[in-house]
């Protein structure tokens, strides 16, 4: 299947809704986008702290308790908390290129339509 993209209607209209409606916030219009981004690194958080507080206690319970399943739960503890760590890992390791930005102006304007 394969996606529709935006058209340039689309996003003139939402271009549109953001400066009717923080045109002029712009403090406000940095705040909602913070709050947003925050919330989605807490998203990630919480993955990863799911992921390690469950494959942590899986593990310790493995290793602690003395019945038939332990080897199991030894393993899936330790596979939960060593994806827990690699995601981590990959998510903190995003290379981010700096001094690259550049200001809009009109005049660059018509470059992004080619």
């Amino acid at each position: 299947m394969r996606s529709r993209g935006a058209k340039s209607v689309d996003v003139e209209a939402l271009i549109e809704r953001i400066e009717s409606r923080f045109g002029d916030k712009p403090v406000r219009l940095r705040l909602r986008t913070g709050l947003l981004i925050a919330l989605g690194y807490t998203g990630f958080l919480f993955w990863f702290v799911l992921l390690g507080a469950i494959g942590g206690l899986l593990f310790f319970a493995g290793v602690t308790l003395d019945f038939d399943g332990v080897v199991a739960f030894v393993a899936i503890g330790a596979v939960l908390l060593t994806v827990g760590i690699l995601q981590a890992v990959q998510f903190i390791w995003v290379p981010l290129e700096s001094g690259k930005s550049q200001v809009l102006t009109p005049d660059k304007f018509g470059l992004l339509e080619k």
